[in-house]
């Protein structure tokens, strides 16, 4: 990784400013799509359809990450951004037409790869502006903490503006801020080119590693089945607040918010209890306490009581998530860890296509409640599994 340039405090605020901004309207354009969809075209099916095909760029996770590593992070930065910024004011000014609907699905595959883009290249500066290993978590945490917020305030205000002012300005209003987001990257200084050509460990000797330790390859199995069942969420919860509740994307948009503040609290709470407790208990409790939770959706009919339950998932959520994430960083090799990493999350991404085509179908053969029981099932047998797996 080469250092360009010293780190002011004033670069950490242009850095942090533009990431806020991207987060905003990255969360805001998830729901306009899906709300738009879904109410002009008024078929399940569509929106399942537009669920999958946006959970396809992620199975390139890997090509990204290497274009990401090749074009430097201010690069991606701007241009990732920018360039969703026109794609936005395209579908504003086409979403009227018979076309509309059809174009803000296909440019929607786009913007998620530009997401990704965006995603690697603001994960890659995090060590230039820690400036020190030992700081190095403090600012993952401060990252995905700030992240997490502004994606909250950006759904938040995305489901009021889509219910008052309808989806052609609300496609406009996330063209704009996301090109406040790259203006602002423009004026960074930093630009970090990462060199990961130093790991030892090939392709081969990547899986060979992986299947040689029982325990890596139950921790990749369990987070696959995990992963399923959450892929398609953003959908499912589309349908249950349109379908169930009989609510608007305010409604959605104030449960989709209460989903990330409760990640917000869910990686907060494991900051404090890392090195306290043991990973792979806290990984159980936490599933099951998922599992349970997405199960009460088949009950549940009221909007506040949904909020406070998604609230409750989205706490349960980051923090098993962060517990695997730990879990891996303990039994990965540190020179071998860029190479399995990598493979690992490829192998994940593997998921959200195939969890939201399978759950996609359930809600739209036997309804959104039943899709919500299966996904808790599908990680009760992943619980399951996770008990039989043995320390290496």
């Amino acid at each position: 990784m080469k250092r360009q340039t010293k780190i002011s405090g004033f670069e950490v605020i242009k850095y942090l400013s533009s990431v806020s901004a991207s987060s905003a309207a990255n969360s805001a354009s998830a729901l306009a799509i899906y709300w738009f969809v879904l109410k002009s075209s008024g078929k399940v099916s569509t929106l399942v359809l537009a669920g999958v095909l946006q959970s396809l760029p992620a199975i390139f996770a890997v090509v990204i990450s290497a274009l990401a590593n090749k074009r430097g992070s201010k690069f991606l930065m701007v241009y990732s951004d920018l360039i969703r910024a026109v794609l936005f004011l395209i579908i504003a000014i086409a979403c009227t037409t018979r076309f509309g609907i059809w174009l803000a699905i296909i440019i929607n595959i786009v913007i998620q790869v530009f997401e990704q883009l965006r995603t690697a290249a603001t994960t890659t500066i995090i060590p230039e502006v820690a400036g020190s290993s030992s700081k190095l978590g403090t600012w993952v945490g401060l990252s995905n903490s700030i992240t997490a917020a502004f994606e909250l305030i950006g759904v938040s205000i995305s489901g009021v503006v889509f219910d008052a002012f309808g989806y052609q300005t609300l496609f406009t209003m996330i063209s704009f801020v996301f090109m406040i987001s790259s203006i602002l990257a423009m004026f960074l200084k930093i630009n970090v080119v990462v060199n990961e050509d130093s790991s030892n460990f090939d392709m081969i000797q990547t899986f060979r590693h992986i299947l040689s330790s029982k325990l890596l390859v139950g921790i990749i199995l369990l987070a696959i089945a995990v992963n399923i069942s959450f892929a398609p969420l953003d959908v499912i919860l589309t349908a249950f607040v349109n379908d169930v509740l009989k609510m608007g994307a305010t409604v959605y948009g104030f449960v989709d918010s209460g989903l990330m503040a409760g990640m917000i609290l869910g990686s907060t709470l494991f900051g404090i209890v890392a090195g306290k407790w043991r990973v792979k208990p806290i990984a159980i409790v936490g599933f099951l306490a998922c599992s349970s939770a997405l199960f009460s959706f088949m009950f549940i009919k009221s909007w506040q009581l949904t909020i406070v339950t998604v609230f409750l998932l989205g706490t349960l959520m980051a923090f098993v998530d962060s517990a695997m994430d730990s879990w891996l960083l303990e039994i990965v090799p540190e020179n071998g860890r860029v190479a399995i990493f990598t493979t690992v999350t490829s192998l994940f991404t593997i998921a959200a296509p195939l969890g939201t085509s399978l759950f996609g179908y359930v809600y739209h053969a036997a309804g959104v409640s039943l899709a919500f029981g299966l996904m808790a099932l599908v990680i009760l047998v992943g619980v399951f599994f996770s008990l039989r797996i043995q320390e290496d």
